[in-house]
């Protein structure tokens, strides 16, 4: 009897723990882009795409009136570095279609989700990834960086990878010289 219930209290404490550890993981991806979107854009009014590896690096894409405008942006000992990395001319239908709100039928994503009980595979670092509107989060995950399936368009991912990969390349090889 004293047995069972103490088993009862150690799994009851067991869940709780993972549920605090998923809502912290999320409360601190938010806060960190929440810091990024406060100072280094204060009066946008436009959607933003948010990429991010392990919550230092992150690729943002802006979603202007004619064009897509691309930021990379790295947080090192607690300051925001920010670069503008280039403008793609709408229509551009991958980020059409990342920008169309009905694109995401999920809210927040990571391994404990229904969604990715099963997933097939997962490796890397941590990313996390939203389309930011007004204050609202859409498409929201935190997963790694090779993980399958992958809740957003598999073109798309494979742009955002491959795009902060080589912004990342490009601040270490600045950053040896």
């Amino acid at each position: 009897m004293i047995m069972n219930r103490l088993y009862i209290y150690i799994l009851l404490l067991f869940f709780i723990n993972c549920s605090s550890q998923k809502q912290l993981q999320k409360i601190l991806s938010r806060e960190k882009l929440s810091k990024i979107l406060i100072n280094e854009f204060p009066q946008t009014k436009d959607r933003l795409l948010v990429y991010s590896i392990d919550d230092k690096w992150y690729l943002i894409i802006e979603n202007r009136t004619s064009i897509y405008k691309e930021y990379y942006i790295k947080i090192e000992k607690g300051e925001v570095l920010k670069r503008e990395i280039g403008n793609i001319n709408k229509p551009d239908l991958m980020l059409d279609n990342a920008f169309n709100l009905s694109n995401y039928k999920y809210g927040y994503v990571d391994f404990s989700s229904d969604e990715y009980k099963y997933y097939k595979l997962s490796q890397g670092n941590k990313t996390y990834f939203c389309l930011f509107e007004n204050g609202d989060y859409y498409g929201e995950f935190n997963l790694s960086v090779i993980v399958d399936p992958i809740p957003i368009e598999k073109k798309l991912n494979e742009y955002l990878i491959k795009k902060i990969f080589k912004e990342i390349s490009i601040d270490n090889k600045e950053a040896t010289h």
